[in-house]
């Protein structure tokens, strides 16, 4: 139910099957029965929250909350996810993109639409920033080892986020912004052999 009017069918087709007077309820509920009257027929355009339990207890029920829409495609899919033993939940992996879409939305409010402007937007502070990097290696050799890393993780971050397979929200088309000639190596943490002595071998 989402409109006033289907509460107020309801509260009436509810009232009915218990075989409860309108006006015994409205009594009991302490508003007039014209009030309840109206809410029942849809003639009203709202009907405060404290009014609708004071019914509602008198019927002996409850408002409950349920999710409709994405959110309740999502709270179905989180709940019966890849591996679950539910039977209409077949799945082994998550749905590649769309899963990590609906989540941002439903839990930051943030549409895809303006997830990939956000997106786009990193991309493009990127793409200004990484230049002046390349810059900054050319003119500092100490800087390389450090721009190359730094170019190379903007990169993969943002490339895991256009990945089709992934996340699949934009095609900024940074060209060679952010390329680096090649891997940065991996740091080897010197080694420090404690305990031996120059003398031991005389």
């Amino acid at each position: 139910m989402q409109t006033v009017r289907e509460l107020g069918e309801a509260v009436a087709r509810y009232r009915r099957a218990f075989g409860l007077k309108q006006g015994d309820v409205a009594a009991q509920a302490g508003i007039a029965q014209e009030t309840l009257s109206r809410f029942e027929f849809g003639k009203v355009s709202e009907f405060g929250s404290r009014k609708l339990l004071a019914v509602l207890a008198v019927l002996g029920m409850e408002l409950q909350f349920g999710a409709i829409g994405a959110a309740a495609r999502w709270m179905s899919f989180a709940a019966n996810g890849p591996g679950s033993r539910d039977p209409r939940c077949p799945r082994k992996t998550w749905d590649p993109g769309k899963t990590t879409q609906t989540f941002v939305a439903i839990t930051f409010g943030l549409p895809p639409r303006e997830q990939a402007s956000i997106v786009e937007r990193i991309g493009a502070a990127m793409a200004h920033v990484a230049p002046r990097v390349h810059e900054a290696m050319r003119a500092h050799p100490g800087v390389e080892d450090i721009g190359k890393r730094m170019l190379f993780a903007w990169n993969e971050g943002l490339s895991g986020l256009c990945e089709p397979r992934t996340y699949s929200l934009c095609h900024p088309g940074l060209g060679n912004a952010l390329a680096v000639l090649a891997e940065p190596a991996n740091v080897q943490p010197a080694r420090t052999v404690i305990g031996r002595s120059e003398l031991m071998g005389e």
